[in-house]
């Protein structure tokens, strides 16, 4: 089952209607105070509102959601402006479900109604907060009759996890207890239950040793010291649905420490570890978030997008946002702009760019496609190369589509994936293939600001260090050398399996001739740009042999530019 599309008007300041589309990943933006947190809040009255209804007649489950509080007051909520109307006087709530062919013939049977897969709920908050829910269904009164039934069905088939921007230590709380109800209650409760009091203390150890040990991988990577993670609570021995307030989550990293003295920060990570983590459920599991950014640094931010991404493969995912490292760079459509309390649906990344107040850099304004490389003699080389080898490419070039950007030097790659990732830009890297590139890869890496599979290493074959240059024929540029900086590349020193900065500065040396940083540089722009714009022929240019890393580059901007 899937949430397909919510709805909602006359909700505080979401007056007229806004619908949302949903995919398996959803973010709101926009600036403060336009709607984002207001529509997340009206997704948790219309869920926590359905799941009440459904689960009324269950006793084991209305006990489990006794503790929650819907929150709705038409006081405090209903439009201010609208007050004074004699008619219109509700706060809309609409929910559109999608059910998989398994669920429609589960449907029919439980039922006796056929279903086209789609659901839609329509649930009302009257100006005395007494809610109505109604399943619509154009044709045919039997779905009238059996609204009850129907959402009962629907509520079945739901978990909903709501999260404020508001974060405490009951969050995370309140989050684990469901989780082990949860669990607890997908055994088969049996008549011999209630007498094995001593195999139900075993279960419910056992159930929190389990829970305890899946949560500390993923802890681990926000507290690299965490010895231990425990589960304390006192539990009825005869009822596991009744749960103390007391349950207390241990974390050991260093000296044992109840969460709730833990910074803010951490208790944020905490919730969402166990959301990632321990997520088991045969239906649709939708949580909601507002601003999963708060209180913390941008390290862990980069940690939290991966482990959010990690819950949308299981979950539906929506979350409220001012930081770009959440935007989905690769949907444009799973972003939502709210604004003046509408929402729709963003179409490119200039107007998300614009909403959140990001002002990249003159040359990146227009396009969301980067090749990251290390010196301007990077950039010349690769422009003309891949130009030439891909037609594609080039016209991205020519539009501005795609930029190949040099940062100086590979120690810069981490600050500058940085700003590229808060400019909300899709990012390869090309790095040389020695020792400092790959220390440089490795760091940004480790830091979460680009994944591995980003980044090529180029310049010349089996494990050697090497270099762009590497891949161009010396014959090419030997006339260069000798005429404008007096260098002989047939001399023994240019030899040798080396790299080539290196074999430039041995033959720099037997020439007698002081190889400072500024004319190594002048010499590489030099070759660079004797390079034609227009290749005619690679192969009179660059070494055949060594061009396997071109063609990956390739392969992978194009890809990127799809």
């Amino acid at each position: 089952m899937k949430l397909n599309k919510f709805s909602v008007r006359n909700y505080r300041s979401i007056a007229s209607q806004s619908d949302i589309n949903l995919q398996s990943f959803n973010v709101l933006l926009g600036k403060n105070n336009e709607g984002k947190s207001n529509l997340l809040k009206a997704l948790n009255i219309a869920m926590e509102t359905l799941l009440k209804h459904g689960h009324k007649r269950n006793t084991i489950l209305s006990r489990a959601n006794s503790r929650r509080d819907l929150n709705y007051d038409w006081a405090r909520d209903f439009p201010f402006q609208y007050r004074d109307r004699k008619i219109g006087r509700e706060s809309i709530f609409t929910l559109e479900f999608g059910l998989n062919d398994e669920e429609i013939m589960e449907f029919r049977d439980e039922l006796g109604l056929q279903v086209n897969g789609i659901i839609r709920i329509r649930i009302t908050y009257d100006e005395n907060n007494k809610a109505n829910i109604e399943v619509k269904k154009q044709h045919g009164t039997q779905y009238k009759k059996k609204s009850s039934e129907i959402a009962r069905f629907i509520s079945s088939k739901i978990k909903f996890n709501y999260i404020s921007a508001i974060r405490t230590e009951n969050m995370a709380i309140n989050v684990l207890r469901n989780v082990v109800i949860q669990r607890l209650t997908q055994s088969p409760y049996n008549e011999e239950y209630e007498d094995a009091v001593k195999k139900l203390e075993e279960l419910q150890e056992k159930v929190l040793n389990d829970i305890a040990s899946q949560l500390k991988p993923s802890l681990l990577k926000f507290l690299p010291k965490l010895n231990s993670v425990n589960i304390k609570s006192e539990i009825d021995r005869y009822n596991p649905y009744y749960w103390s307030p007391d349950i207390q989550l241990m974390l050991d990293d260093g000296v044992e420490t109840n969460i709730i003295h833990k910074g803010e920060g951490i208790k944020s990570l905490v919730t969402l570890a166990i959301l990632k983590d321990l997520q088991i459920f045969n239906g649709v599991s939708i949580v909601a978030i507002e601003e999963p950014e708060s209180h913390l640094h941008s390290e862990a931010i980069h940690e939290l997008v991966e482990v959010i991404h990690e819950i949308s493969n299981s979950s539906q995912v929506i979350i409220t946002t001012h930081n770009p490292l959440f935007v989905q760079r690769n949907n444009i459509k799973g972003n939502i702009i709210v604004d003046s309390g509408k929402a729709r649906i963003a179409h490119s990344i200039e107007e998300i760019r614009s909403i959140l107040g990001v002002m990249p850099e003159d040359n990146l304004q227009n396009t969301s496609n980067v090749l990251l490389v290390e010196g301007k003699t990077d950039q010349i080389v690769l422009s003309k190369l891949l130009s030439t080898l891909s037609f594609k490419i080039r016209n991205s070039l020519n539009n501005n589509h795609f930029v190949i950007k040099y940062m100086g030097t590979a120690s810069n790659l981490c600050h500058t994936l940085g700003e590229l990732n808060q400019s909300m830009c899709k990012v390869l890297v090309v790095l040389d293939n020695d020792d400092a590139g790959h220390s440089e890869g490795r760091k940004a890496i480790e830091r979460r600001l680009i994944n591995e599979k980003c980044i090529k290493y180029i310049g010349g074959p089996g494990s050697r260090e090497a270099e762009l240059e590497d891949i161009i024929k010396p014959n090419f540029y030997k006339d260069l050398l000798l005429s404008k900086f007096y260098l002989n590349i047939e001399s023994s020193a240019f030899r040798g399996n080396k790299k080539w900065s290196e074999k430039l500065k041995s033959l720099a040396n037997s020439a007698g001739t002081d190889l400072t940083d500024s004319l190594k540089n002048e010499i590489k722009v030099a070759i660079a740009e004797s390079i034609p714009s227009n290749i005619n022929s690679i192969n009179d240019i660059f070494i055949k042999e060594r061009l396997h890393v071109v063609e990956s580059i390739v392969t992978a901007v194009e890809q990127m530019l799809e």
